[in-house]
């Protein structure tokens, strides 16, 4: 009676014998609790209260006390027997009296998942918290303010206590905005707040979470402080309004970004129209509209057209701002580019006028015409595509009639019997038509021959590999790369001609022979003539094994890098029992290396020397790989000291080269972040030692960091020139080969 009348009124002090009941979090309130001795009597919400000795027994309900209830008091919370109340503890030093803990079942998306305000309680070290799931399995991101998301994955409930251990959490950043309607400066009526990772993989329990809830909804202002440190994309909806988007760059731990104002406006639409003043292509066209923000393209729809002389393709609802046009024929080989601005409740008009282009001349070999020469376009930069190709007649003329480009074309010309494709760029006036253009083709070659080195005989069969690589200290954004492959003929030889004076690296291979290179040969009019000696090659073979000794089988092993740096030259796959072998391997230096998921990279220099090895000359390299240890996180700064993005770079390990394209096939299959997409590059598996970060294209080093463990976090500082220069990527053309 005299519990029932302390409940009862409400406004008297509570007495000191009492204690707050409540049910725990993510439990289920209930009005009546039968316990042992006494039956309890509670609010709708489930909330009284209750001596301060009782005993706490109930066959349908369990309790635990929790610190910080009443005036610094204990506080006594339920949940059902056959429920789990789970505990986990937070870092030291966190200072937070409530977090949020998600939880969803592990089939389903965190757009559904409940959400459990979990008091934070004191604990002799860390704060500590308790929360209640029903049976099954769980997956949980716990949100403390000041950090950013904790995840706890595969959580099995079961009728029981459950300890998921700590939780590593990582301090974040904050962003604040004001969100507006533009038409009256008041807050709209609804409103979410999502954000997106510039460059992140999809997969992780990160970008799921955040790509599948709001950071904030509703009400005057935006304000999440649990955002982690890296290049952000923030975009606000509304129904029926525009989808404002806003970069945020968490730059470090406890930064606080604040966008100011972002006002939601009404949608506007957009007309595109394709003009045809003299011809109509017999072609279907796609016109796609996008739109970039914090370097990601944002797909805003598309349409398809029939040609015509005037052909509409009309876009509503579309996002006020710039967008970008792509007008593309897969028919015809045809592609534009165009750019419009979209303003609220206006409809915009872009017209795209696509005119055939006829270009034509002679191809010659210094005064001579050259018939039967094969001329294709190419895609260059802001160009078209490529139409069938056209033949050089008797005299040597040609007519190649395609859909103009912008600026320029490329054309390839091959003449008969040869093998290279001669390249050039044909800059295009606005508005022109009709294009005179002569191609006078290179007259260097190289040529040579490929013989036993004991015995002298040619070696039929041979292969030869021609790569011409851009000029490593001056990128020409006009050079090209080509890699051509030929075979020796009956007495051992090859040739290869029109070639301009751009050096070309040969190298030669053959089985049971050890390979030769002839870097950066100078090709000449009257052709630089290789004398060509392939030596009895020897046995690279050994075992892989893990960090307890057991041997790894389908693991790639790579051995040494081709010229351009792009891939191993040579890759092997462990047998079953781990083994893997090189045969015909040349005397002199060498790279084995292994790049593995969860392993950490091996990058091993050696000699094969006559001497070395076993009696047969072969050698022998056992490769133990173990587990990848902490990751490395890279900062990139302008000359300012402004954070500064890097779309694409190579890395060495004590001044060796890493294959650029081989090691990030690995950071794609494995899952990690798609590197460089801002400031910051996460490093995973690299090993100890001096890990230096080069330019793309001039292999220039921007910087070196000794990885000795004694830190996490380096900072690279671009120079000014790479700064301006941008992305420039040597287009490859494709050539026959033997």
């Amino acid at each position: 009676m005299l519990l029932l009348l302390s409940l009862l009124l409400g406004g008297a002090s509570y007495s000191s014998a009492t204690v707050a009941i409540a049910p725990a979090p993510g439990a289920p309130p209930t009005n009546l609790i039968r316990l042992s001795s006494a039956e309890i009597h509670l609010d709708s919400n489930g909330h009284g209260r209750i001596a301060q000795g009782a005993d706490l027994t109930s066959e349908t309900m369990r309790f635990y006390r929790s610190s910080g209830g009443d005036e610094g008091g204990q506080e006594v919370f339920y949940y059902p027997v056959e429920d789990t109340l789970v505990s986990t503890t937070l870092p030291a030093g966190v200072v937070a009296r409530v977090a949020d803990v998600f939880a969803k079942q592990t089939s389903e998306s965190w757009q559904t998942a409940r959400r459990l305000q979990v008091p934070v309680e004191a604990a002799p070290t860390a704060g500590r918290l308790r929360f209640v799931l029903q049976p099954g399995d769980w997956d949980l991101a716990v949100l403390v303010p000041g950090f950013a998301p904790g995840f706890v994955n595969a959580v099995h409930a079961t009728p029981a206590t459950l300890d998921v251990g700590p939780l590593r959490l990582g301090v974040a950043g904050r962003v604040k905005a004001r969100i507006l309607d533009a038409r009256t400066g008041k807050p709209p009526g609804s409103w979410e707040a999502y954000v997106a990772r510039n460059g992140a993989d999809p997969k992780t329990d990160e970008a799921r979470f955040f790509s599948q809830r709001p950071i904030a909804a509703g009400g005057s202002s935006l304000d999440f402080g649990s955002l982690p440190v890296g290049g952000w994309d923030l975009r606000v909806e509304s129904p029926g309004r525009s989808k404002p988007r806003k970069a945020v760059n968490v730059s470090d731990p406890g930064v606080s970004v604040d966008l100011g104002d972002v006002y939601l406006t009404d949608l506007g639409k957009l007309r595109v129209v394709l003009e045809f003043p003299d011809e109509v292509p017999p072609a279907t066209f796609e016109v796609k509209l996008t739109s970039s923000v914090a370097d990601a393209r944002i797909d805003l729809g598309s349409r398809t057209v029939r040609a015509s002389p005037e052909a509409a393709a009309e876009f509503a609802d579309i996002e006020p701002g710039d967008v970008d046009i792509e007008c593309s024929s897969k028919e015809m080989h045809i592609w534009r580019t165009e750019s419009a601005v979209v303003e609220p409740n206006r409809t915009a008009e872009t017209r795209i006028v696509i005119h055939p282009l006829n270009i034509h001349g002679t191809v010659r070999h210094g005064d001579q015409a050259v018939a039967g020469a094969q001329i294709s376009w190419l895609s260059g930069r802001k160009s078209v595509g490529e139409p069938p190709p056209v033949t050089s007649d008797a005299l040597g003329a040609f007519t190649l009639k395609a859909w103009a480009g912008e600026d320029r074309i490329g054309l390839a010309t091959l003449p008969p019997g040869e093998k290279t494709e001669f390249v050039e760029f044909v800059e295009i006036e606005p508005e022109s038509t009709d294009i005179p253009h002569d191609v006078l083709l290179p007259a260097n070659e190289i040529r040579g021959v490929v013989r036993d080195a004991a015995t002298g005989a040619t070696l039929e069969g041979a292969s030869v590999v021609f790569v011409t690589a851009l000029d490593q200290k001056e990128p020409d954004e006009n050079a090209v790369s080509f890699m051509i492959q030929q075979k020796t003929d009956a007495d051992g030889r090859f040739r290869l001609a029109n070639l301009t004076e751009a050096a070309v690296d040969v190298a030669v291979s053959m089985p049971g022979y050890s390979s030769s290179k002839f870097p950066t040969v100078r090709p000449t009019a009257a052709g630089a003539d290789l004398d060509v000696r392939l030596g009895k090659g020897g046995r690279v073979f050994g075992i892989v094994t893990d960090e307890t000794g057991a041997p790894l089988p389908a693991v790639m092993v790579g051995l040494d890098v081709e010229p351009q740096g792009q891939f191993f030259a040579e890759t092997a796959t462990t047998a079953g029992d781990g083994s893997y072998e090189f045969r015909g391997v040349s005397s002199g230096s060498h790279v084995l290396g292994l790049i593995r998921c969860a392993s950490t990279i091996v990058w091993r220099p050696f000699v094969v020397d006559p001497d070395s090895g076993d009696e047969s000359g072969d050698q022998r390299q056992d490769v133990q790989l173990g587990r990848e240890g902490a990751p490395l996180t890279v900062r990139f700064v302008k000359a300012d000291g402004t954070p500064a993005e890097k779309k694409m770079l190579r890395w060495a390990i004590d001044g060796v080269g890493l294959p650029a394209q081989s090691w990030y096939e690995v950071v794609r299959t494995c899952g990690y972040a798609e590197p460089a997409e801002t400031d910051r590059l996460v490093l995973r598996g690299f090993p100890p030692g001096s890990i230096t970060a080069l330019s793309f294209y001039s292999q220039k080093s921007f910087g070196t960091f000794v990885n000795d463990g004694s830190q996490a976090e380096w900072i690279i500082r671009l120079p000014a020139a790479e700064e301006k220069r941008g992305e420039r990527v040597a287009q490859g053309i494709p050539s026959p080969s033997d």
